[in-house]
């Protein structure tokens, strides 16, 4: 089982220079269960200190879907409510990375998990077995003649081997995709399903705001608040002005369809996905092909 937490928190430094996370009052779970070549199952789980609005958002990864497993699980902690849901995800044999899930409660609170990695089919090799090893038997030693020919023929295929390894290319690293076009396939992907209300599209798109920022500029976006990445935001010296209003409303679009009546309309979206793609064609990371 493979689990990891999001929260809202501060990083804080010890005496000895490490990081670590104070958490603030909520925290997010997430772990990975029963994994096979076909699929798996994924638990998401929120502790908050309020049951009021408390939703927990479905996983995002490309190339697998993902199907509730029933209906979330409200349980009482202590003074904190604890929202648990399954889901089982399926997809082709493959790598996978998945992120989230969000949650989100009371009036302005929300976090996200930070990402999972799931491998489906493509695992360690299976262990096998040798068999029908006999010890060597006696010969009779080989003629000098014979030795002498065998030595020759074994130095030419040696060369031979030398050389084709020369020869040879150097393999292609396997390609990683940007987090620019990671960070818009994911948008493209929301905008395209039909099952997401309009609140679980600005869940959606505030999370991949959150991960892109991370992945480009290289802060942990994915657990700190939102007032914490603006006050970031503010202090880099070649982040255009323009982008704080930006991210400010990126990471606040589900305050906006809670509570500023923009709720059902497209427009909204329409301004979040302009805001989405100008913050990150103005902050993805430099590319050495010039064809991109």
């Amino acid at each position: 089982m493979r689990w990891m937490l999001g929260a809202l928190a501060l990083s804080a430094c010890t005496p000895d220079g490490s990081s670590e996370q104070v958490v603030l009052d909520a925290e997010v779970r997430s772990w990975i269960e029963d994994v096979s070549a076909v699929g798996g199952t994924f638990t998401g789980q929120v502790v908050a200190p309020t049951n009021n609005n408390l939703q927990l958002m479905p996983p995002v990864s490309e190339g697998l879907t993902f199907e509730p497993l029933g209906d979330p699980r409200v349980e009482q902690a202590g003074s904190s409510t604890v929202l648990t849901q399954r889901w089982s995800f399926a997809g082709e044999k493959g790598n996978y990375r998945i992120d989230g899930p969000g949650a989100m409660w009371g009036e302005d609170g929300q976090a996200i998990a930070p990402s999972l990695f799931v491998d489906m089919g493509v695992g360690a090799p299976r262990e096998g077995t040798l068999a029908d090893i006999t010890d060597p038997t006696q010969v009779d030693p080989f003629p000098i003649v014979a030795v002498a020919v065998g030595s020759g023929v074994a130095l030419l295929f040696v060369a031979g081997v030398w050389f084709a390894m020369r020869a040879r290319p150097s393999e292609v690293p396997k390609a990683v995709i940007p987090p620019d076009v990671v960070a818009m396939r994911a948008w493209a992907k929301v905008q395209a399903d039909p099952a997401l209300d309009d609140h679980d599209r600005a869940l959606a798109i505030s999370g991949i705001f959150r991960t892109y920022a991370e992945a480009a500029l290289a802060f942990p976006a994915t657990a700190w608040t939102s007032s914490e990445i603006l006050r970031y935001l503010e202090g880099l010296q070649h982040l255009s002005e323009a982008n704080l209003p930006r991210a400010k409303g990126l990471l606040r679009a589900t305050d906006r369809v809670k509570f500023a009546d923009e709720a059902a309309t497209e427009e909204l979206f329409e301004r979040l996905g302009s805001d989405l793609e100008a913050f990150v064609q103005t902050t993805r990371p430099r590319r050495e092909s010039s064809g991109d």
